[in-house]
């Protein structure tokens, strides 16, 4: 989690690069990366694949990536 924080706090400091996301394409990403650290949990995910956002990508794939964290403790 340290290092979660570290990666925010120097994304702070840089200008929010303002873009369209797909947020299904990114979520599916990181559920993969998930299920290959998680290989014993098996998880029924459900993904709508037209979820858009503007924002900064990388803020939210950090987002997501907590979000996910969370749901599998």
């Amino acid at each position: 989690m340290l290092e979660h924080l570290l990666r925010l706090s120097s994304l702070t400091v840089q200008s929010l690069d303002m873009e369209p996301v797909n947020l299904g394409n990114l979520t599916h990403l990181l559920v993969e990366e998930a299920r290959i650290r998680h290989p014993d949990r098996k998880i029924n995910w459900r993904i709508d694949e037209n979820m858009h956002a503007e924002g900064d990508p990388m803020l939210l794939k950090l987002l997501l990536q907590h979000l996910l964290s969370n749901a599998l403790k």
